[in-house]
């Protein structure tokens, strides 16, 4: 069974990267984007009054999206009544540790670095798997 990731990004290289590094991973999944936080929140709202759209098995977040923030978009997850218990993994370029502290706060599965280069783009495909296959744990042992 796929599983159906819901990927909330507006750039669409990073879109490409993500899937060909699932692609490379094995990972066995159909994926729905989303490019702007305006349109997430749209989504979130109509989940949860009874929207025909599948719900997400997880939803893969960037942070820096246009019209509303990731922050803001995860916050309205977070409050969804239907999408409240969907993991999301927070897909970010380098944060401060203030910024780091503030998303951990609004209970993301995994907050992970967007990759710079081919290797990291291969390891997040293999962690972000992982996590689709056996959850958190698994993921985070798939990254040592």
């Amino acid at each position: 069974m796929k599983t159906h990731i819901l990927l909330i990004e507006d750039n669409p290289p990073d879109v490409m990267i993500l899937k060909m590094a699932l692609d490379k991973a094995g990972a066995n999944y159909e994926i729905s984007t989303i490019a702007d936080g305006a349109e997430a929140v749209d989504f979130v709202r109509r989940q949860d009054a009874g929207a025909s759209a599948p719900k997400p098995d997880v939803i893969l977040l960037d942070l820096n999206i246009p019209k509303k923030d990731g922050r803001e978009v995860l916050r309205e997850i977070r409050g969804s009544a239907a999408l409240k218990a969907v993991p999301v993994v927070i897909l970010s370029g380098a944060q401060s540790p203030r910024d780091t502290e503030e998303l951990l706060r609004l209970s993301p599965a995994a907050l992970l670095a967007k990759p710079l280069d081919f290797d990291g783009v291969l390891q997040l495909g293999r962690t972000i798997k992982g996590f689709l296959e056996g959850g958190l744990h698994n993921a985070m042992s798939a990254k040592n």
